[in-house]
């Protein structure tokens, strides 16, 4: 399941070449009609299957529970998540009424800082069971006057039992019926959420407002240990963030696929850049990110982005011409972008997509500070050409020759590099290597990849095979694995 078919090894025998720069990559690369590419294949998020806690079915006949521990102690136990329509009683000061679900809007809170709530092993689908964490709805002004209005530090994690986790499942479903026309999970104006061990499944949804999971407002969420997939049928992203979304978002071994569309278009992960906080980051690690319709695997506009240790593959063209995705990575507005033990594999991905792996600026370059370090990954093409004459790019990134924009492009390992045409359209520096497909194991190791003097790299992240989850580099070598 997890390896390169036999003629994947067929080409380029040997050969392992230092790159200075593109210029130099045009005398040292061959010719792309001399490189075998292994037929076109693909490995589905299916196959992490095994590795993580698999989502309920209805087979289980389990039913849904939700326990809300504080300080220790179970304080309130639910049957529903909760819902945007479904109100609960006057707040009643250190009550809880659990008729509206954990997470209903409603016009108070059940929930204090710092409480867990502990989601059992079940299918929870239909509009009582699509959760909204933010902060109360009052129905009169002044109501809640001396009340915390944002709850910080809450937990949602899901239990697994014999091998089995939560799943909301939006099966059925209309956008009247998401948490407030929007998803699966809405996160508003909260501070220090997370939310764990819970899968999100758009399979089967008759139409979703806007993504699995929306972030709206939230300060340091934290997304850990999901999967996220099915939203393509209904032209949705996985994850969106507004612009209103701030602090870190962390998004932590996630399995994302089977997202996007055409409106808009729509992405495994979409994130804007934040009108309240100038440091807004994205932090990405350990993650699983493929099977994306139209749009992009990655794509945020905010003001920071760190992705360390991810797995980011490509799809190629479906019989009749439907395109997969169009680039893995897209910054388009630039900032400060650092990518260090990515695997990056692309191929054929249809005549309307696009040949880059990861771009940088090619929407805008603002007044924020920019900077790109994009160091120790491996980028695999699977194809000389996208779609049948544009040719494959690592890195496309148009503003990189600004005198104000630091960029670090280095160490980085490119199997099935070749030329097509003039030259390669590549942006490379000192220390990367083109590799041979016989010089690369089936776990995305090189054979005999050469020492790199930037012992930095030693400790940090490296994505992790079968399951979502990383593990620490032991050498400074090229690549994005030891």
């Amino acid at each position: 399941m997890w390896g390169f078919p036999r003629a994947f090894v067929a080409g380029l025998a040997g050969l392992s070449v230092a790159l200075a720069s593109a210029e130099a990559a045009d005398a040292l690369l061959p010719d792309c009609a001399s490189v075998r590419f292994p037929a076109p294949w693909h490995w589905h998020a299916a196959s992490l299957g095994q590795a993580q806690p698999r989502p309920a079915t209805e087979a289980d006949g389990l039913r849904p529970l939700i326990e809300q521990v504080r300080a220790g102690k179970v304080v309130a136990r639910y049957t529903s998540l909760g819902s945007s329509g479904r109100r609960s009683a006057e707040y009643v000061p250190d009550s809880v009424d659990a008729s509206g679900g954990a997470f209903s809007r409603a016009p108070f809170m059940n929930y204090q800082d710092g409480d867990l709530f502990l989601v059992y092993p079940a299918v929870y689908s239909g509009p009582d069971q699509q959760p909204w964490i933010g902060p109360k709805a009052p129905d009169r002004e002044g109501e809640q006057s001396g009340f915390r209005p944002v709850p910080s530090g809450i937990t949602v994690r899901g239990v697994t039992l014999d091998g089995v986790r939560p799943v909301i499942r939006m099966a059925g479903q209309r956008a009247g019926e998401n948490t407030l026309g929007q998803s699966a999970i809405y996160v508003a104006e909260t501070q220090g959420v997370t939310i764990e061990n819970i899968d999100v499944d758009g399979r089967g949804a008759i139409a979703v407002g806007k993504a699995g999971i929306y972030v709206n407002g939230a300060q340091d969420l934290t997304l850990r240990n999901m999967r996220i997939t099915g939203f393509t049928g209904v032209n949705a992203n996985g994850v969106f963030a507004t612009p209103q979304t701030g602090g870190t978002l962390t998004l932590e071994n996630l399995i994302l696929s089977g997202n996007g569309g055409d409106h808009g278009p729509e992405h495994n992960v979409y994130v804007n850049e934040s009108e309240a906080d100038p440091g807004f980051t994205v932090r990405m690690s350990g993650s699983w990110s493929s099977d994306v319709y139209y749009g992009h695997l990655f794509k945020s506009r905010a003001q920071r982005n760190l992705l360390v240790g991810n797995f980011f593959m490509g799809g190629n063209q479906r019989p009749g011409g439907e395109q997969r995705e169009a680039y893995l990575v897209d910054i388009p507005d630039g900032g400060i972008l650092e990518m260090r033990n990515n695997i990056l594999v692309k191929g054929r991905s249809g005549a309307d997509s696009n040949g880059a792996f990861v771009t940088f600026g090619v929407e805008s370059l603002g007044a924020r500070p920019h900077a790109l370090s994009f160091e120790h990954n491996t980028l695999v093409a699977l194809s000389a050409t996208f779609d049948g004459r544009h040719p494959l790019r690592p890195l496309f990134a148009p503003g990189l020759g600004r005198p104000r924009i630091a960029a670090r492009v280095e160490s980085n390992a490119l199997v099935g590099a070749c030329r097509q045409g003039a030259r390669w359209p590549a942006a490379l520096s000192a220390g990367n290597e083109s590799i041979g497909f016989d010089a690369i194991r089936t776990d995305y190791t090189l054979v005999g990849a050469g020492r790199r003097p930037d012992q930095g790299i030693v400790g940090t992240p490296a994505y992790r095979h079968p399951a979502a989850g990383t593990v620490p580099r032991n050498r400074s070598t090229v690549g994005a694995l030891d």
